[in-house]
């Protein structure tokens, strides 16, 4: 990001259970390809909603692993070298799931590939 010019994004690793940051920190937050791996869905969702001030944005790009039967295959592969993998979401299942969580969900888009991404955004109001 800095060597882009911007200096209000922060991108950071960081052990979604345990977040550092202070409540509602947040304008929006980008948790990319990782809640088909959390153990936790609730409580990993939950963490995500804390750390956002009221009305931020949640952007939540992940592997839909059921989406198509390719990808079904390809999952299935992929559990046998011992993927971490905890659920495989189709993009309405990740919506669901999402929703689920308290965020009104302003878009959820397949983005194609041999394992699909859902892109889901929305807002904790």
């Amino acid at each position: 990001m800095r060597d882009a010019g911007v200096r209000n994004v922060a991108c950071e690793q960081a052990d979604l259970y345990a977040l550092r940051f202070e409540d509602a920190s947040f304008d929006g937050v980008v948790a990319a390809n990782v809640l088909h791996l959390v153990p936790d869905l609730p409580r990993g969702l939950a963490a995500l909603r804390r750390v956002l001030k009221p009305g931020g944005r949640l952007i939540v790009p992940t592997f839909c692993h059921d989406e198509t039967a390719l990808s079904w295959v390809v999952s299935r592969a992929l559990a046998v070298t011992g993927f971490p993998g905890h659920r495989r979401f189709t993009v309405k299942s990740l919506q669901l799931a999402v929703e689920e969580a308290g965020v009104v969900v302003g878009r959820a888009v397949l983005l194609p590939g041999l394992i699909p991404i859902g892109y889901v955004e929305g807002s904790f109001e």
